[in-house]
């Protein structure tokens, strides 16, 4: 469930892609953002990275494409490197319970485990719906 926003995003750059529907290169933020979740689904770190850094080129003010970089990282053990943009997207837009989330979950992998929960408690006072912020902290405790 943690990455269901990024693989809908990264469904909806295949469909567009293979469908002929964007078959030009990528020109906005979003563009490069969704070739970097691609390419960063694919193994490809430094191409994602790429990708990502042009996006955020482009667009320095979207938290989102802070949190999906940031994912990405993550998700290539790049904890340290992933909450600097978790932190940066929390800067730019303060609500931002994903952002909590996916910074508590990196923060787990390197044994902060004090600090996660507070990004989890964080997350469940923004949204307390959220269950994946309650399944993660309860994963803390």
């Amino acid at each position: 469930m943690k990455t269901a926003i990024p693989a809908l995003i990264l469904i909806l750059s295949i469909l567009l892609t293979t469908n002929g529907i964007c078959d030009t290169k990528p020109v906005t933020a979003y563009d490069h953002a969704i070739e970097g979740m691609s390419k960063g689904s694919n193994g490809d770190y430094k191409g994602a990275m790429k990708d990502f850094d042009k996006a955020i080129t482009l667009n320095t003010k979207d938290p989102r494409i802070y949190v999906l970089r940031g994912h990405v990282k993550a998700d290539f053990k790049q904890y340290v490197a992933a909450i600097k943009d978790f932190n940066k997207a929390i800067e730019l837009y303060p609500d931002y319970t994903q952002a909590y989330i996916h910074r508590g979950d990196a923060k787990m992998r390197l044994k902060q485990y004090f600090d996660a929960i507070a990004d989890y408690d964080k997350a469940i006072e923004l949204d307390p719906k959220n269950a994946d912020a309650y399944g993660s902290r309860g994963d803390v405790k």
